[in-house]
């Protein structure tokens, strides 16, 4: 079993649970903790903190370069230009030749 050392001397803790640091759960109350050790006399520090963590799961989607898309839609807004004023041309030669014949 180890120990821990403290002003007051030894501390023994247990196999998976061999130091001071205690959660409220899987490493035990901190108040049972202290019952069990402070003696008449002690000078006792204190070290809180409170953690937060939210874990996502991790974004597996696409990476888009907005500017690359940005490009390659203006790239096809200029052929679909160049398609409708291409069938415009075809159509009015079509009608030109029906009117004229």
């Amino acid at each position: 079993m180890k120990t821990l050392e403290n002003s007051a001397g030894a501390i023994p803790s247990t196999p998976s649970n061999n130091s001071g640091l205690r959660d409220n759960r899987s490493r035990g109350s901190a108040a049972d903790f202290l019952r069990a050790r402070i003696q008449s006399g002690s000078k006792l520090s204190i070290v809180s903190a409170y953690f937060t963590t939210y874990v996502d799961a991790k974004d597996t989607r696409e990476v888009v370069d907005i500017g690359q898309l940005n490009a390659d839609l203006a790239s096809t807004v200029a052929k679909i230009d160049r398609l409708r004023t291409d069938i415009d041309a075809i159509v009015a030669e079509i009608e030109g030749e029906e009117v004229g014949a």
